[in-house]
């Protein structure tokens, strides 16, 4: 969160987007399964409940992702099939799309509350 927080506060990112951990096919994980599982459940639930708590950041996650009769990973059981990194790309994409559209409405917020009556120019910029 403090890497959130200094991107916001000294580079002036307007809102960040972080992805969750998605999972990996048991066949292919090296560390053991069901303790990755288990960390991985345990570091998106805290991702989760902290980014709450920071108004110019969201936990994204890529729940249309994992939907699919076909595989998504690979036979390593790690990296992303072309039809995985198909849908992630989507799934980036619809996540851009949400922070654009949020920054977006802020921007107009702040252009309505300009003390001279005067927004920031057509890029949206103060």
């Amino acid at each position: 969160m403090d890497v959130i927080k200094a991107l916001h506060d000294s580079h002036k990112v307007k809102f960040a987007v972080v992805n969750q951990v998605y999972q990996r096919n048991p066949n292919g994980c090296r560390y053991p399964y069901t303790r990755f599982e288990s960390k991985r459940n345990e570091l998106n639930s805290y991702l989760k409940t902290k980014l709450e708590t920071i108004p110019y950041a969201i936990f994204w996650e890529h729940l249309r992702l994992w939907k699919s009769k076909f595989p998504l990973l690979i036979e390593d059981g790690v990296h992303l099939s072309p039809l995985g990194n198909r849908r992630l790309y989507f799934s980036i994409k619809r996540a851009l799309s949400h922070a654009i559209d949020h920054v977006s409405k802020e921007t107009n917020c702040f252009c309505k509350k300009s003390k001279h009556g005067q927004g920031g120019n057509a890029s949206g910029s103060h």
